[in-house]
């Protein structure tokens, strides 16, 4: 589980990168905010967000694919 967080934050990283190198960042502090809770069914819940370039459209409608 560690190396998927791992993951996941330097691909967050990566995207704030490249927003900063196509000057789509402007005057945003780049930010990768992580959350935890326990919802009521008491689950664990952890959401990552970032304010990065995000994934294009073409990307994200084969993200679950296998072997993508």
């Amino acid at each position: 589980m560690n190396q998927v967080f791992m993951n996941i934050i330097a691909n967050a990283i990566d995207a704030i990168d490249e927003a900063t190198i196509q000057g789509k960042m402007n005057a945003r502090v780049p930010k990768i905010k992580i959350t935890t809770q326990i919802n009521s069914d008491r689950q664990i819940v952890i959401q990552i967000a970032d304010n990065g370039i995000g994934i294009p459209k073409s990307i994200k409608q084969r993200l679950f694919e296998a072997m993508f």
